[in-house]
């Protein structure tokens, strides 16, 4: 039984490895190639506006914006986001990438992607808003004392000097 748990655990190594995409320059952008094909630039501004503008803005506002994603350039979006991936990701990362959204399972998750965005934010918010709370509580206490607070025992440590006559 060990040997038969061993054995498949060297396969499956063996595979994973053996299925590693070079990290080279020519396989990143072939990857972000495909990332970009499965994720137009056009089509997730699209996705953007309608699904991260509430759903109560006026219809002004909507309109307004689908017609402003009209005049954005996708070629030097995706070049942009070319130049990005293939900067930040591995080729096996990219490779990850461009099957999840080129398959039906990532296509659909991505149409639902700024919705769920949309409805996280205001816990995100909330949660910044407790931190920076948080964060201003510790840095006050570590803040020297005021001269002159009659908190403070002794001298004050920055004194101000007398204005000269």
């Amino acid at each position: 039984m060990k040997k038969s748990i061993a054995a498949t655990a060297t396969i499956l190594l063996f595979c994973s490895v053996a299925s590693a995409l070079d990290d080279t320059p020519e396989n990143r952008s072939m990857q972000a190639d495909r990332y970009v094909a499965a994720m137009p630039a056009k089509e997730m501004m699209n996705s953007f506006v309608g699904q991260a503008v509430p759903k109560d803005a006026p219809a002004q506002q909507r309109e307004g914006l689908l017609e402003q994603i009209k005049c954005v350039d996708a070629v030097s979006l995706e070049k942009a986001m070319k130049e990005a991936m293939t900067k930040d990701f591995t080729a096996d990362e990219l490779k990850a990438l461009a099957d999840f959204y080129g398959s039906p399972a990532g296509k659909s998750a991505m149409k639902k992607h700024y919705a769920y965005l949309a409805d996280l934010m205001p816990a995100i918010m909330t949660e910044m808003k407790k931190a920076q709370v948080k964060w201003m509580q510790a840095r006050m206490k570590t803040m020297p004392a005021e001269a002159g607070d009659p908190a403070q025992e002794g001298e004050p440590k920055h004194q101000v000097p007398a204005p000269q006559k």
